[in-house]
């Protein structure tokens, strides 16, 4: 995991245990996380959120910005897929 998720992992343990009043060294924190708040791990989130953003643009519904430079980087990948 990249230094930068893990900072935005110990952030989101923090809300977390703000919001529910759990202490620092208490258990259970990823089943607080998942199974009561139904939130997800940051690398998962952020997985999430790709996939949304793809779907919209597939689906023609993302912001004009988001769509050229999704076609963009579509055709070049296709391009270095058919031609290795």
């Amino acid at each position: 995991m990249g230094k930068n998720i893990y900072l935005l992992q110990r952030v989101l343990d923090s809300a977390a245990r703000l919001i529910t009043a759990t202490g620092k060294f208490d258990r259970g924190l990823s089943q607080l996380l998942h199974g009561d708040l139904h939130w997800l791990d940051v690398p998962q989130r952020v997985q999430y959120k790709l996939a949304v953003m793809v779907h919209r643009c597939l689906g023609r519904r993302a912001p004009s910005d988001s769509l050229a430079s999704f076609k963009t980087r579509l055709k070049t990948h296709l391009f270095d897929t058919v031609n290795p």
